[in-house]
């Protein structure tokens, strides 16, 4: 490694306040013909608002008309509703093939007032990343590598975890 040591920096106040991050699977959606998990994820508390839940299907249902230019289309992938500590997202994730395509939105307010595209290289927190990787192996054992490819049983692979 040939950084100099004073071009490193990482200290505690980088960092919000540890807490428990609750992982949660709420439903499939399935708007314009399409399959959506739902998953929420929250620094706050396990239960996630029906208003959120509502403003946010409003808003990434246009976004599938995007979505659907890809190809292969298969009309299936996940949203992650995020109540961070810091900020709230709408991510919305679908695959083609066996690659993930992803959309970010900066959520203003809570309950939500406006959606907001995130900054140009912005991705997922260390929790949301969790729930991507879940989603990620689950495509792959049931989809990609299988000889039959399962998208039912991807769809019942859920993740419900603290962490």
């Amino acid at each position: 490694m040939n950084a100099p040591r004073t071009m490193l920096r990482c200290v505690p106040a980088d960092f919000p306040v540890q807490r428990t991050r609750h992982l949660r699977f709420i439903e499939l959606w399935e708007p314009r013909s399409w399959i959506l998990k739902i998953y929420f994820h929250s620094a706050h508390r396990d239960q996630l608002s029906r208003e959120y839940l509502a403003k946010a299907k409003i808003f990434i249902e246009p976004q599938l008309v995007e979505a659907e230019q890809t190809e292969p289309l298969h009309r299936v992938g996940f949203m992650i509703l995020s109540h961070g500590a810091v900020s709230n997202w709408v991510m919305l994730d679908w695959w083609s093939s066996h690659i993930l395509y992803h959309r970010i939105f900066r959520v203003e307010d809570m309950p939500p007032e406006r959606f907001i595209d995130a900054p140009l290289n912005l991705f997922q927190c260390v929790y949301e990343l969790r729930i991507t990787a879940f989603e990620s192996e689950a495509w792959r054992k049931n989809v990609v590598e299988n000889p039959s490819p399962d998208i039912h049983a991807y769809l019942k692979a859920q993740l419900n975890i603290d962490v």
